[in-house]
């Protein structure tokens, strides 16, 4: 997984995903991430 932004120290991560494929030895899994700090909002 790589990341577009930095996620810091005290923010709440989220990961949601998906399967997008199955094949006969593979698969593929869309995720969505997002990062929430929590102080602020």
């Amino acid at each position: 997984v790589n990341f577009h932004r930095p996620v810091y120290v005290g923010q709440l991560l989220s990961v949601h995903g998906q399967v997008t494929y199955v094949g006969r030895t593979s698969i593929e899994v869309e995720l969505r991430v997002e990062a929430e700090n929590l102080l602020t909002g």
